[in-house]
């Protein structure tokens, strides 16, 4: 909660982001937005969306305001230069019954040991994606 300021430096990195059609911020904080939070103009819309409860599953709700087949989740504090986003929204474009982003993860069952092997460093080898900057279909 309190993040307002991250989330502005976030959103003020989208200005001039190629294909961007609009922002939806889900607010999941139990307290409104500041009435004097300044949202930074970046061309595009930005809608807030009010979530009734705090849940990271709200990001995954088809919003009303979303008019578009892709939605790019994104975290506050997610760094991506606009070329990865570009990327990565190209790559959904083949396979929009897919999840593509960053970043992505490594996991198998061990069947040595009968547990789950997971591997959050540098790969090659990946099996999922984490939702912290990924694009889906609405």
């Amino acid at each position: 909660y309190e993040r307002e300021q991250v989330l502005m430096n976030s959103l003020s990195r989208l200005h001039g982001l190629p294909y961007l059609n609009k922002v939806v911020v889900v607010w999941n904080s139990p307290r409104p937005p500041l009435q004097d939070l300044r949202w930074p103009d970046i061309g595009v819309p930005v809608h807030v969306v009010k979530a009734n409860r705090n849940s990271l599953n709200n990001r995954f709700l088809p919003y009303e305001a979303i008019e578009t087949e892709a939605v790019l989740s994104v975290d506050d504090d997610a760094h991506l230069r606009h070329d990865e986003i570009i990327f990565g929204f190209r790559v959904w474009r083949e396979q929009r019954d897919r999840v593509v982003g960053f970043p992505g993860r490594f996991h198998a069952l061990d069947l040595n040991y009968g547990g789950w092997l997971y591997n959050s460093n540098y790969s090659c080898e990946l099996s999922m994606v984490l939702t912290g900057a990924a694009f889906f279909h609405k």
